[in-house]
């Protein structure tokens, strides 16, 4: 047999995880839907490694065998769980004719929890292995998805320190900050997220930073000594006047791109939209006699933005 050869990693994950399942040794390919398999989602990118599946389908036509795949029931047919190269080097030899079978362990659930973290754990036990940021990218995903499941437990599950994964949702949540402010998160790496999101979402300063990160380019080892010097401040104006310092010492070292001449200045458009934002919100100043406290604080944010968005038009 071609592809179905009883595999102990495999059957070791499944008992690991707590997910039942049974050993097929003819299961019809004909079955198999492998077209919705390859949306299972078990790698971030493509599904198919179009150089890793062509070199199965080298090795079977030389004769060697492969391990059982794992599928799961669906409908009358079966989808992949783990096993998208296999089946398609397989396909790509020729092997896939009428009535060709392979052996295959099928889970004997339901559990939607347990089916994704099979999906998303087996190619580390047969296999291409996930990369680092695969697991990180799954486990993430599995925080949100499955929010009744502990950042411990989850890091467990995909081989990934807790710290890490926080870390990640700090940068998303960041990220989207910034992409609400439209700011161009897509020219800042990963890691220059990271460094960034030690500042609070909240905080006036991080859009300020940021414009810094893009305008001077500076590396995630410079972000990172720019975050600290803010941090170390403690009003929002303090932090501001700590960006715009830094800002100044990287006028030799790292100039701006010359601006068009009549051109409006980096952030301009921003800074005047959190004006109208904050005219909209507090329209006349008796709107401004707030006495709840979460109000006051809140009031506090709108003025500390007013503050930044002045300081961009005026400087």
């Amino acid at each position: 047999m071609i592809i179905g050869d009883k595999h102990r990693a495999t059957e070791a994950t499944l008992e690991r995880l707590g997910v039942a399942y049974h050993y097929e040794a003819k299961l019809k390919v004909g079955k198999i839907n492998v077209t919705q398999s390859r949306r299972n989602n078990a790698r971030i990118d493509a599904a198919i490694i179009e150089d890793v599946a062509t070199q199965y389908g080298v090795d079977m036509l030389d004769g060697s065998p492969f391990p059982a795949i794992v599928v799961r029931k669906n409908g009358r047919g079966y989808l992949v769980v783990d096993g998208n190269n296999r089946i398609w080097g397989f396909m790509d030899a020729g092997f896939a004719k009428d009535g060709a079978t392979i052996g295959a362990y099928v889970l004997d659930t339901d559990d939607e929890l347990l089916i994704w973290i099979a999906t998303r754990t087996l190619n580390d036990a047969n296999g291409v292995p996930h990369t680092r940021v695969e697991r990180l990218a799954h486990a993430l995903a599995t925080v949100e998805k499955f929010p009744q499941l502990t950042t411990q437990a989850v890091a467990k599950m995909f081989k990934i320190a807790p710290g890490a994964i926080w870390k990640a949702e700090k940068a998303r949540d960041t990220e989207s900050m910034l992409r609400s402010r439209r700011i161009n998160v897509g020219r800042l790496s990963q890691q220059h997220l990271v460094e960034l999101s030690r500042l609070d979402t909240s905080e006036p300063a991080l859009e300020v930073a940021a414009d810094v990160v893009l305008a001077r380019k500076l590396t995630a080892a410079e972000t990172h000594d720019l975050v600290k010097a803010v941090r170390l401040k403690r009003s929002d104006a303090a932090k501001i006047d700590a960006v715009n310092e830094i800002d100044k010492q990287y006028d030799r070292t790292k100039p701006k791109p010359r601006e068009r001449a009549n051109s409006p200045k980096p952030g301009f458009y921003r800074a005047m939209q959190s004006l109208l934002n904050f005219a909209v919100k507090y329209p006349s100043l008796e709107h401004l006699h707030i006495t709840s406290k979460s109000e006051q604080a809140e009031a506090k944010l709108d003025w500390g933005r007013l503050s930044s968005a002045m300081r961009k038009i005026f400087s």
